[in-house]
């Protein structure tokens, strides 16, 4: 019997230098809910994962790196939990590109980043399917 991974797919991560130069160019859209940003735009598909997410944290903000990574896995888990590949149709030819960046000064709790992560999905499923 296997074990369930509870991680998120690599396939599901952001790393090509193209597609996130293209997400953070002026074509993307925004939607925010302190402490959270998200930055998504529609791009052409190049590999079967219909979302591809990145996680950023500001090292101005937060110095010390045990601080960013602990809340790059908060927005991680609390991304994981929601099913973001299910804004988008599987036969859709677009790919939905994401990036949460976390705008707070402080560090928050697991509850409130997953309460803010919750509440743009929302918008964000709103929004695309008004544009649908």
């Amino acid at each position: 019997m296997t074990a369930f991974s509870a991680s998120l797919n690599v396939h599901a991560r952001l790393k090509n230098r193209g597609q996130i130069q293209y997400l953070f160019s002026e074509s993307n859209e925004k939607v925010g809910k302190y402490p959270l940003l998200l930055l998504y735009t529609f791009a052409p598909k190049i590999d079967k994962s219909p979302v591809r997410v990145l996680f950023s944290v500001s090292k101005k903000k937060f110095s010390r790196a045990v601080d960013r990574n602990r809340l790059k896995r908060l927005m991680r888990e609390s991304y994981r939990r929601l099913d973001f590949s299910l804004l988008l149709k599987s036969e859709s030819n677009k790919q939905l590109l994401l990036a949460l960046v976390y705008t707070g000064k402080q560090e928050e709790t697991q509850e409130s980043i997953s309460n803010s992560l919750s509440q743009i999905y929302d918008v964000l499923t709103q929004r695309i399917s008004e544009s649908h």
